[in-house]
């Protein structure tokens, strides 16, 4: 059996919580925000190792093979036909499965915050995740960091914030940002941003923006969610 898959879309799913939380996830629920490849199977092949058959197929990959002489095939014929049957009807069942590699977007990032969903009641809990949405509310969280403690560097733009997460086997969501490269020059500033945001998720921390009685906002502090 083969089931081709897609290696990326898997790799980037099990580097969220491990392989097995992936395997068992949840495949309907409200927090979907994998790689569209991930509907797929799993990438394997079940195939059987021990002595070959001679038959059509057999003689035809044998004369697809290059420099393999018509000769050593003939021998090779020969010696199959005298192997006892029952030598060949021992064969061992094994499955081949795609090389966990970890995530892509981890290796391409500058900082990766994986998270688990630690509670399941609430008005944020079980509702429905949609990747673009984290994304865009993430990026307005990580610009207003930016904004009160690295005035002097640039902001992110859609594109530097990504989100991919699922829910496992009891309902509780798995997540993983991360926030991509960009200068060189910014590499320290984004890792604290990066420690920043990591800390006020971790934390239940939500900004509350400040509006004083000119009516203009002059910044935002920061108070423990309930």
């Amino acid at each position: 059996m083969v089931a081709p898959g897609n290696p990326y879309a898997t790799n980037e799913g099990w580097s969220i919580a491990g392989r097995d939380c992936y395997e068992i996830r949840r495949l309907t629920s409200s927090h979907d925000c994998l790689h569209r490849g991930a509907g797929a199977h799993t990438p394997k092949v079940l195939v059987r190792v021990g002595n070959p058959e001679w038959n059509p197929a057999t003689t035809k990959w044998a004369n697809e093979q290059v420099g393999v002489s018509q000769e050593c095939a003939e021998r090779v014929r020969g010696l199959i036909t005298m192997i006892p049957e029952w030598w060949s009807n021992c064969q061992v069942r094994m499955r081949w499965r795609v090389l966990e590699q970890g995530s892509a977007r981890e290796r391409e990032s500058t900082v990766c915050i994986r998270f688990t969903q630690v509670e399941n009641e609430g008005p944020y809990a079980n509702r429905k995740v949609v990747t673009k949405e984290v994304e865009a509310n993430l990026l307005v969280l990580v610009n207003l960091i930016r904004e009160q403690c690295f005035q002097q560097v640039e902001n992110f733009v859609p594109g530097d914030i990504r989100y991919q997460g699922f829910e496992d086997l009891e309902g509780r969501g798995k997540g993983m940002i991360t926030i991509n490269r960009r200068k060189v020059s910014l590499f320290e500033v984004d890792v604290a941003i990066g420690c920043l945001l990591g800390f006020h998720l971790g934390n239940g921390i939500q900004a509350i923006v400040v509006v004083p009685t000119s009516g203009a906002p002059s910044g935002a502090k920061w108070e423990q969610r309930r």
